[in-house]
């Protein structure tokens, strides 16, 4: 009975402290979910698998999985973006909650190239963390907000990124994001309005930075 106790009073005193889980962090371009080294989360962080398909002009281009710490309140997120010449990327983030745990393949939000009647600024750099959306992209389904996303990468690879485009409010609403895979932080903040970007503080899943990666992990 003591031991039961005992046992129970360690559990309590682990949550009370934050306590961390170890989970796996790896990415891979493809439709298999990658295997990779453990790592140790940050408090309030859990095991999360992020899926992203990217489409140009409705046709399916290319499959990304990231398995790394994810905060829990990015769990069952389901979004999608449009930008530059017309790509939409669909997103979703999966999540488990024990010991080195493989979260279940995260749903994505429907494709949908039906234009909703809004229009947004786009444009894209891997140089700067602002860039001038001279050209303009009709949103799709449900996306009803513009966004300007700024991404900072920290070493070894220090890249600053920018997009503008359509995004889903969704993402908007989630707080500013840092993200780290394979040793490199990315810290992305986004700014959202209704109908152009400069009115309204949030996140957005750092796109360019995956496609960085990418080259990274082939």
């Amino acid at each position: 009975m003591s031991f039961a106790v005992g046992i129970l009073c360690t559990f309590s005193a682990l949550i009370a402290s934050g306590y961390a889980l170890s989970c796996t962090e790896c990415m891979v371009l493809g439709s298999k979910v990658c295997e990779g080294s453990t790592i140790t989360c940050a408090v309030n962080h859990t095991c999360g698998l992020q899926y992203t398909v990217s489409h140009l002009d409705g046709v399916q281009e290319k499959e990304t999985f990231i398995r790394h710490c994810v905060p829990k309140n990015l769990c069952g997120l389901e979004a999608t973006n449009t930008y530059g010449n017309n790509i939409q990327a669909l997103s979703g983030i999966s999540c488990c909650f024990t010991e080195n745990c493989l979260p279940p393949k995260p749903r994505l939000p429907l494709l949908s190239t039906k234009k909703n009647g809004l229009t947004c600024q786009t444009c894209l750099s891997l140089k700067s963390d602002s860039c001038a959306g001279d050209e303009t992209i009709e949103c799709n389904g449900n996306e009803d907000m513009c966004f300007l996303s700024s991404t900072k990468t920290a070493a070894p690879l220090s890249v600053e990124s920018s997009y503008r485009g359509c995004t889903t409010k969704n993402l908007c609403d989630l707080d500013e994001f840092s993200l780290s895979v394979h040793g490199i932080t990315m810290d992305t903040k986004v700014i959202c309005s209704n109908g152009s970007p400069g009115l309204y503080n949030g996140f957005i899943l750092p796109l360019l930075v995956v496609l960085l990666l990418g080259k990274m992990c082939s």
